[in-house]
């Protein structure tokens, strides 16, 4: 199933994400990263989400650029149902910015 999260920071949403689904990782560095793609799950970082301006025929700017508050995440779960910690940050958009093929 699909889910859709809205953290208040990266800070929160990469410490919540890697405990929930065990996902922190130690790169080549030694720094810990998230595993986004595994056999339970699948991980899209989206971060930061600026919906673009809407112009005219022009190029005059109808609608300033928009950023949305928060910092953003979607995951699909391939066997386990959702983490419990993770479900208060859940969000449910009508349009969401991307999603999962299918």
């Amino acid at each position: 199933m699909e889910h859709f999260f809205k953290f208040p920071d990266e800070t929160t949403g990469r410490a919540l994400l890697g405990s929930a689904l065990n996902a922190n990782r130690a790169d080549e560095n030694g720094d810990t990263v998230l595993a986004c793609y595994t056999h339970d799950y699948g991980l899209h970082l989206l971060g930061v989400i600026t919906r673009q301006p809407t112009l005219d025929a022009d190029g005059n700017v109808l609608t300033p650029a928009e950023t949305l508050p928060g910092w953003h995440a979607n995951l699909i779960m391939i066997r386990d149902p959702l983490p419990a910690a993770l479900a208060p940050y859940e969000v449910f958009p009508r349009n969401p910015v991307c999603g999962w093929a299918k």
